[in-house]
C-alpha cells in the first residue's frame, strides 16, 4: 500500500536496558568486599587481644581429631588421656570417693568372704554409698545453726519462766509497797531475756522528771539483783521515758532522763551484789520506744529495761 503523501514516518526504537555498569550489581559486590574486610580487622583484633593459653584452647577445640591416640592411662572405659592434655586425668568422683568396709558381721569366719547370698559391695555402689553418706552428712551440717539457735531459744524460755517464777515469789513475799507483778515483765528478745519494772497508774518506780528511784523501786531491783546474782551473763540496762518533754530540752531531756534513771539502776544492782564486771552497757532511747504507741503519756511508756544477754 502506498503511503500517503505528507503523512509523518514513526519509528520506534527499542532501548536497551540500564545493566552492567549503570545496574545494582556492583552494589552487592561492595557489601560482600567490606563484609569480608571487617571480618578480617575482627580477626586480627582478636588475635591481638587474647593470650596464648586461649589460642591453644581454641586450637584444640578446632581439632579434626576425636579420639586419643594414647592407651587408656588408668584400664577403664572415660578414664584415659584427654586429647588436650598429654597426662591422664581421672574422673573427679571417683578419686574423691570413700569405700565402705563390710562389717565383720556379714564376713566368713575364715575364708574372709562374705556370708549368705548377698554379693559384696562392688567399688561403685561403695562410692555411691559415700556419696550418699556426705550428702545426709551435709544436710545436717547446713541444719546445725537452725537447730542450735532453737535450743537456744528454748533454753532462753524455759529461764525466762523460772525467773519470773523467782520474782513474783518476791514481790508476793516482800510486798514493796503499791508494786505487784503488774510492774514487772520478763520477757525473751533476740539479744536474751528482758527484765522490765514498769511504771502503772497506781504504782511509779520514779517521781515524774526524776532520776532518784523510789525507796519501793530500789527495794525490788535487790529483789532481782538476789534471783541474777549467781548466772555468768552479761547485762545491759536500758532507760525508757513517756513522750512528755521539759521546758527548756536544750539542756536537759528525755535522752539524759533515761540515762540517768539506767543508771542508777545500775548503781542499785552493783550495791545488791551484781558483779560490774557483767555491766556490758548502760544507755537511753528515751521516748523512742513507746510501750504504748498510742498514748505517748501513759505510765506503762516509763520503765528500766535489764537484759541479760545470751
Amino acid at each position: 500500500m502506498a503511503k500517503p503523501e505528507g503523512q509523518p514516518i514513526i519509528k520506534r526504537v527499542k532501548k536497551a536496558g540500564h545493566g552492567g555498569a549503570h545496574g545494582g550489581v556492583w552494589k552487592l559486590a561492595y557489601a560482600d568486599f567490606v563484609t569480608a574486610m571487617m571480618a578480617f580487622f575482627l580477626l586480627m583484633w582478636l588475635l591481638n587481644v587474647t593470650s596464648e593459653e586461649m589460642k591453644s584452647g581454641l586450637a584444640q577445640y578446632f581439632s579434626p581429631e576425636s579420639v586419643s591416640p594414647s592407651p587408656s592411662g588408668s584400664g577403664d572405659i572415660f578414664f584415659g588421656l584427654t586429647i588436650a592434655v598429654d597426662q591422664p586425668q581421672q574422673a573427679q568422683s571417683r578419686g574423691s570417693a570413700v569405700l565402705i568396709p563390710i562389717p565383720e558381721a556379714n564376713r566368713a569366719g575364715s575364708g574372709g568372704k562374705a556370708s549368705g547370698d548377698a554379693p559384696a559391695q562392688s567399688g561403685e555402689d561403695a562410692a555411691d554409698a559415700a556419696v550418699g553418706t556426705e550428702v545426709s552428712k551435709g544436710s545436717s551440717e547446713a541444719n546445725e545453726p537452725a537447730r542450735k539457735d532453737r535450743s537456744e531459744r528454748e533454753t532462753r524460755e524455759q529461764l525466762a519462766d523460772q525467773l519470773a517464777v523467782q520474782i513474783r515469789e518476791v514481790v508476793s513475799k516482800e510486798k514493796p509497797s503499791g508494786v505487784t507483778m503488774d510492774n514487772i515483765s520478763v520477757t525473751v528478745t533476740p539479744a536474751g531475756i528482758a527484765i522490765e519494772i514498769i511504771d502503772t497508774p497506781k504504782a511509779s518506780m520514779f517521781e515524774i522528771g526524776r532520776s532518784v528511784p523510789l525507796p519501793e523501786t530500789v527495794q525490788i531491783l535487790q529483789k532481782i539483783a538476789g534471783v541474777i546474782r549467781d548466772r555468768s551473763e552479761s547485762l545491759m540496762i536500758v532507760g525508757h521515758t513517756d513522750g512528755r518533754q521539759y521546758a527548756e530540752a536544750r539542756s536537759y531531756s528525755n535522752w539524759e532522763l533515761g540515762s540517768d534513771r539506767a543508771n542508777a539502776a545500775r548503781r542499785v544492782l552493783v550495791a545488791a551484789g551484781i558483779d560490774p564486771a557483767r555491766m556490758s552497757k548502760v544507755s537511753s532511747v528515751a521516748d523512742r520506744e513507746l510501750r504504748v504507741a498510742t498514748d505517748p503519756l501513759a505510765a506503762e511508756n516509763r520503765r528500766i529495761q535489764i537484759q541479760i544477754l545470751k
